[in-house]
């Protein structure tokens, strides 16, 4: 059955009226920025040490002192306790938040700021200097376990001996003199020797090359050539 026009006529001005009646300001979801990236979203996360990591929501100005600091995260309603501090670790520029500030607008790019806070000890709690000294005790105290090395490892140790010119006489005294010296560098290289046994590098080798010049007046003759056939 059709409807009568004065009967739509009517339904359509009670639903202007009803409208015009209604709320005229736009929604708080239509006013809100647009959520925070992911991991910028306004909340507290707790350290297992007791730091509170405080994210605020976004500003359109950067904070510029701890009083600003603080304010910006008793915002939030948190109360920072006595003996405790907040201090500024990460600022992000965002030139790109968009807003849409009226019901029916465009979204518009606002820059903000995003922050990032932590709640830590106003003084850090170091060791008593008595812990410090039982700390460096124990350290002196331990020793070094001593180095392993390859079965296989081989190790050689090389004496060169040259220009004792043994037989001269001169402002070092003669042979006695030069036996004296020499003895002296055996006692050195046994202690080098013992040394390196303790620290598991003894050598497995030992070479003692001439260098010449040993004996004095002793004369080399000249290298012959055997002509070949």
């Amino acid at each position: 059955m059709p409807v009568p026009a004065m009967t739509l006529t009517n339904d359509l001005n009670a639903l202007l009226q009803s409208t015009a009646a209604g709320p005229s300001q736009p929604s708080e979801a239509l006013r809100a920025p647009a959520p925070a990236p992911r991991g910028w979203e306004a909340g507290v996360r707790y350290e297992p040490g007791g730091t509170m990591v405080v994210t605020t929501p976004a500003a359109e100005q950067p904070p510029v002192s701890e009083t600003d600091w603080r304010a910006r995260v008793e915002e939030l309603g948190l109360n920072v306790p006595d003996g405790w501090r907040v201090r500024l670790v990460e600022a992000r520029h965002d030139p790109a938040a968009w807003h849409r500030d009226a019901q029916g607008e465009d979204a518009v790019t606002r820059p903000v700021w995003r922050c990032r806070y932590v709640i830590e000890p106003a003084a850090p709690d170091w060791p008593s200097a008595g812990d410090v000294d039982a700390l460096v005790r124990d350290a002196m105290r331990r020793r070094r376990k001593p180095r392993t090395t390859a079965e296989t490892a081989e190790r050689a140790l090389v004496v060169v001996y040259a220009d004792a010119q043994s037989g001269k006489v001169g402002r070092d005294g003669g042979t006695p003199e030069l036996i004296t010296r020499v003895a002296e560098r055996f006692d050195r290289l046994g202690d080098h020797i013992r040394d390196l046994k303790a620290i598991g590098q003894g050598p497995t080798a030992a070479y003692w090359l001439d260098a010449g010049d040993c004996v004095e007046n002793y004369e080399t003759p000249g290298s012959r050539r055997t002509p070949t056939t």
